[in-house]
């Protein structure tokens, strides 16, 4: 668990997990005022510190958007590795599209980004 403080106040944390040699950042949250501070900037610079000094030779950054993928690659020589899912269709023929993308999840998307929970 890494909690990053402004002042007395924490205002970013992550909980990971060390899996033999790769670490799992699982769940990352931060209030609004991080984003002002650079805590969440901070706090990965932080976690990636802690893994390397701990002689960890996988980091692993979880999901993301096949831009967000080709950009880390320009920057670094970070490794991309597409993820397999398997789908149970209970009456459908076809997978839902469960991406943020999708018309029908707009709303959501916005309320998301709009609230002040993290």
């Amino acid at each position: 668990m890494l909690v990053v403080y402004a002042g007395q106040e924490p205002v970013a944390s992550a909980m990971s997990f060390l899996f033999r040699d790769t670490m799992h950042p699982y769940y990352i949250g931060g209030l609004p005022v991080a984003r002002d501070l650079a805590a969440n900037n901070f706090l990965w610079w932080e976690l990636m510190k802690f893994a390397a000094q701990a002689g960890m030779n996988t980091f692993d950054f979880g999901r993301s958007k096949k831009a967000l993928e080709l950009t880390l690659l320009r920057r670094n020589e970070s490794q991309i590795t597409d993820l397999d899912y398997q789908v149970f269709l209970v009456k459908r023929r076809t997978a839902p599209k469960l991406f943020s993308a999708n018309p029908k999840f707009e709303l959501a998307t916005k309320v998301w980004s709009a609230c002040r929970c993290g």
